[in-house]
């Protein structure tokens, strides 16, 4: 493209970007070998567990014309959902009090909220004459290195969580792209600024964190609660804590997420589902009460089994109550052998309790 056309265009992207609520975006290219080479490395030590398409779409992150044909870049645009101030976070995590859910999955789905916007900034840039079949937009819809690309272009730098960080928001933001067979202009990528800091390491519950930068899945909380399919192993149960979808603890306590920003991405909002959560009447749900309480909710793909499993554990977590123990005798003989499992440990834990006040 021609110098004056290309600023032109990213000049227009940006405003109408942030007139969608985005914080900012980025242009990278597509050569990222060293993070290929790390990644295969990550893969060939089995830290995805049981994610296997991270596995079966290695092809894909090695060549993106997959994606698009001839593409040339990828923009890349954040978007805040941080819902709650970060000390009642905080307060939540550390009490273990009342069930967390992670904040990403307070409100809508993410998925379409943000490909919605995405679509709207292909359909303004077509308007200016491009061709739409020049862009492809993806939010986790393909197998893509997005953190890699965000990294290397300037949205931030990658913390020892593996999340990526910004100077100005934090870390509690998504990620989405846009490829494009358009060779625009690269914006320039940010230095490290974690430091000596370790403190994502040193708070995460079952040191998923094996090393800075480095992530066992197969340990991490939100792994075990969201993309594991089968039983939880014992180890890992207590140490979930309240813990019944996902996990925040290392970006709570990340210093850089003092500066994390309130969304105003309204779909993010909390949904009464989850600012009013009571887990004995979430765990007395019907399968079909379940998908309809959570149909537009990212908790929904994790399925009604899984479901149980999670609200168990924490059950057998939290201090003795008899309406727990009572609810969890009461459903132990109604669910498949994996949740029942895990019903009788929570029985098991909320006992043990009950003879410590005695």
């Amino acid at each position: 493209m021609e110098t004056l056309e290309a600023k032109k265009l990213i000049s227009d992207i940006s405003t109408f970007s942030k007139k969608l609520g985005f914080n900012s975006f980025s242009i990278s290219s597509l050569e990222n070998d060293e993070a290929l080479k790390r990644y295969k490395h990550w893969i060939k030590n089995n830290f995805h567990g049981e994610i296997v398409y991270l596995n079966d779409k290695i092809n894909v992150k090695e060549n993106l014309n997959i994606l698009l044909s001839n593409v040339k870049r990828v923009l890349s645009f954040s978007l805040d959902y941080l819902t709650v101030p970060l000390n009642n976070l905080k307060d939540k995590i550390k009490d273990q009090k009342e069930p967390y859910i992670s904040v990403y999955a307070h409100g809508n789905d993410y998925h379409q909220v943000i490909k919605d916007k995405l679509k709207k900034i292909i359909k303004n840039i077509c308007l200016l004459g491009f061709d739409r079949n020049q862009f492809r937009p993806i939010v986790d819809s393909a197998p893509l290195m997005e953190v890699e690309f965000a990294q290397k272009s300037g949205h931030g730098w990658r913390g020892k969580n593996t999340l990526l960080l910004n100077s100005s928001n934090g870390s509690f933001f998504f990620l989405a792209e846009i490829l494009t067979t358009l060779e625009l202009p690269l914006t320039k990528k940010n230095s490290d600024h974690c430091g000596s800091c370790s403190a994502c390491i040193d708070v995460c519950p079952t040191s998923a964190i094996i090393k800075p930068y480095v992530l066992d899945a197969r340990k991490c909380i939100s792994y075990l609660t969201i993309e594991h399919k089968t039983s939880i192993p014992i180890k890992f149960r207590e140490k979930i804590g309240n813990r019944v979808y996902g996990c925040d603890d290392c970006q709570v306590f990340c210093p850089w997420n003092k500066f994390a920003k309130l969304s105003k991405e309204t779909s993010f909002l909390r949904s009464r589902n989850v600012s009013s959560f009571n887990i004995i009447e979430n765990f007395k749900l019907t399968e079909v009460e379940f998908s309809d309480r959570y149909e537009y909710s990212p908790i929904k793909r994790i399925g009604y089994e899984r479901w149980l499993r999670n609200l168990a554990i924490v059950m057998g977590n939290l201090e003795f109550k008899k309406e727990i123990l009572a609810s969890l005798y009461e459903k132990v003989d109604k669910v498949s052998e994996m949740v029942k499992e895990h019903i009788s440990w929570a029985i098991d834990r909320q006992l043990e309790k009950e003879c410590k006040k005695k």
